[in-house]
C-alpha cells in the first residue's frame, strides 16, 4: 500500500513540474520574440551597433537555454 501512496505522490509532482516547464518556456518564448524585435528596432534605428555589447549581455543566457 505504501508504494501506491508513493506513486500517486510521484505521478502529481511530475504533472506540476511539467505545468511549471510549459510555463516558463511560454515566457522564455515570449522574451526571445521580444528580444528579436528590440533588435530589429534598434537596427532601424541605427541605434544596434551602440547597443549591441548589452543585448549580446542578454541574450547570451536565453541562446543556451534555447540550445538544450
Amino acid at each position: 500500500m505504501p508504494y501506491i501512496c508513493r506513486d500517486e505522490w510521484l505521478t502529481d509532482y511530475v504533472n506540476v513540474l511539467f505545468e511549471e516547464n510549459a510555463h516558463d518556456k511560454g515566457r522564455s518564448d515570449r522574451d526571445k520574440r521580444m528580444l528579436i524585435e528590440l533588435k530589429k528596432i534598434l537596427e532601424i534605428e541605427g541605434l544596434l551597433d551602440a547597443c549591441s555589447p548589452f543585448l549580446m549581455k542578454i541574450t547570451m543566457p536565453l541562446d543556451a537555454n534555447f540550445q538544450q
